[in-house]
Formats: C-alpha cells, structure tokens, sequence
C-alpha cells in the first residue's frame, strides 16, 4: 500500500518514483517510502518483541510446563518444539536481534556523513539526527530499554507481581543513570537541553508510577485514603506530561511555520528586485527621459531642473525636498505592495515616513 500510495504520489508530482534525483538536497517519493516503511518498523517493533517473547513464555504446572498463551499446550514437546523452529527462532533472529544489528551496521558505516549526507538525513534520520555525534548509536540503547522491559512483561510473570516490579523500578533507575551520564542529546540555541529534560523526566514518571502501582498493590483496601491520593497522583502526573509534551510539540509547529513565512516573504521580495532590475534594463525608446540632448545649450525652460532660485527660500524648499526619499510602487505575484527606493535596490513593505511614491 505504501509503494502504491508513494508511487502515485510521484505519478501526480510528475516525479518519477525510480528516477534519478538531479539534486542531493531534493526529497524523491523513494525517500518518502523508505521514511514511511521505517517508522511503520519503528512503532511495531515492540509488539513484534512480545509476540516472539510469547513462543517462549511457559508456566510450571505441577510438574510440567505448559505455554502460557495455550495451557493446554506442553511446552518444548511435539507440536510446540516444532512451532520454535518455525514461528520463534526466525522472527528471534530477524527481529528482535537482527534489525537494530542491521542499524547499527549501517550507522557505523555511514558514520563519517550521517549528518553531512542530506539523503541519509532524510531517509534515516530518525534513528540519529536528535543525537550528538559521538552518541549516534543512542537509539540501540533504547531499543535495548524497550525490549527489556517486554521480555520483563512476558517471562517476569513468574516472579510475581512485587519481584517484577521491583526489576523494573531498578532497570529504569539505570535507564535515568544512564540518560544523565550520557547525555546523548544534540543542544539548540532555541532550547537547550530540552530533549535531555523531556526524556529524564517521562522516565521519572514512569518510575514514580510504577512505585506508586507497587505501593497500591502492597497497602490493600485497607488503606482506601492512601491509595486515592497516590491514583491522584499518578494521573496529575501522567496527564501533565502529556500537556507539556504537547505544548513543546505545538510551539516547536509555530516556530517552524513562522521560519517558513519568514523564507517565503524573503524570497518573494527577492523575486520583487528581480522584476524591477529586469525593468530598469529595458529601454524604451519612446521614452522622454532616454532622448539623447546633442546641443548642452538646448535645455527646455519649462524643465523645473533648469529653473533660477530667485529666493534664498526656494532654495531651503529644495534642500527639504532633497532629503526625501524617493520609492517606486510594485506588486507581487500574489497582489502584495512594495516600495523600492530610487537608485537602491532596497525594497521594503510599508512606505517610510519620510518617502514619497514616484511614477514607475
């Protein structure tokens, strides 16, 4: 679907899907499939863990282990030893080990232009453009936090509710350890270490939920007051995450599309310049101003640059209006005004207190 989707997409754009790009810093619709297949990875990886984990989760009965997905299915016996080999080994392999192997490989190899090339930029940079350099493997790291704490989901069950917690707690009290020492986020002037400070404290929400789930769990209803003021907290908590991450998420759009209008304004005033330079270029030839004077003495006495100051006065009145600036009225494409000043090529949006509109 999403090569059908991308493939149109370029069929419309009039870029073809398979055609070369003419510019490094051009996005193809192939670019847009492989960021598109990526993330579609990226969110299921996860799942696709706890779903090969689940081939290998078993529960003593007795004396026997049975799957825990199908208790009535002895576990590493006829049918199930079978289905290991099959279903479980490969995606174990595929998965779970050989996708963030395969990125690392590739990140390793491309490590002296990940953040030079704009081609790897833009098709995988999500696993490291939010990284410093020397950090650029950081993603593995929480890959490898993310499939911990599945496997602690699935097989952890035979630890009981209070031990599996507890490993837990303590894998996310090194995960946080581990985000402060190594500091593996890229700073911006705009806000710096932001994504350090968002990361560190969803793990301390996530800590501080867990503990509090553990602590409601131990107390029992006969501490009914407690444990509404830990709910309490835990969902401020959660809820006020969520707000601020979405208040960063929607400034970080404000900011973007405002850079964007600030571009688009620069180069339409640009393309503004060019008109009126391309203007000035021509020559018309009915023009009075281009009529070439042969004789110095052949002046015309209604011209007012020819005129005698009589008064000292019109000469005051001449020097005010010198010191005036002269603009030439213009329109974009899309209908917007603009002054250009006479004998600059400065152009700005709104008329100067001080300038006066001439004929084009």
């Amino acid at each position: 679907l999403g090569f059908i989707f991308w493939y149109s997409y370029g069929k419309m754009k009039g870029v073809p899907f398979f055609a070369k790009r003419a510019d490094e810093n051009m996005r193809t619709p192939k670019d847009k499939l492989i960021v598109t297949v990526t993330v579609i990875f990226f969110l299921l990886y996860p799942t696709m863990c706890e779903k090969t984990f689940a081939m290998f989760s078993c529960k003593r009965i007795g004396a026997f282990d049975y799957l825990q997905v199908d208790l009535e299915e002895p576990c590493y016996e006829s049918r199930h030893l079978s289905m290991i080999f099959l279903l479980g080994l490969p995606p174990l392999f595929l998965y779970v080990l050989g996708l963030p192997l395969l990125v690392l490989q590739f990140l390793k190899r491309n490590q002296k232009g990940l953040f030079k090339n704009p081609v790897v930029l833009t098709r995988w940079g999500l696993f490291f453009k939010s990284y410093k350099e020397k950090r650029y493997y950081w993603e593995l790291v929480i890959t490898l936090r993310k499939v911990s704490v599945v496997a602690l989901s699935v097989f952890g069950r035979e630890f009981g509710v209070q031990r599996q917690s507890l490993v837990v707690i303590l894998l996310l009290l090194g995960c946080i350890v581990l985000e402060i020492v190594g500091q593996p986020f890229r700073y911006t002037k705009e806000a710096p270490w932001l994504l350090e400070k968002m990361e560190i404290t969803a793990l301390l929400v996530e800590f501080g939920t867990l503990w509090c789930g553990l602590m409601i769990y131990e107390s029992g209803p006969e501490s009914e007051g407690m444990n509404v003021v830990m709910t309490t907290c835990v969902v401020a908590a959660n809820a006020g995450l969520m707000a601020w991450f979405l208040f960063v998420l929607f400034r970080a759009y404000a900011e973007q599309t405002k850079k964007l209008s600030r571009m688009v304004q620069s180069y339409r005033m640009s393309i503004g310049r060019d008109q009126v330079s391309i203007h000035r270029r021509t020559f018309d030839a009915n023009d009075s101003r281009n009529i070439k004077i042969d004789n110095p003495l052949d002046v015309d006495a209604n011209d007012s640059r020819n005129m005698k100051i009589d008064s000292p006065l019109d000469g005051v009145e001449m020097m005010k209006a010198k010191k005036k600036r002269f603009f030439e009225r213009y329109e974009t494409e899309d209908g917007e005004e603009f002054f250009l000043e006479v004998g600059k090529d400065e152009s700005v949006w709104d008329l100067p207190s001080d300038g006066e509109v001439v004929p084009g």
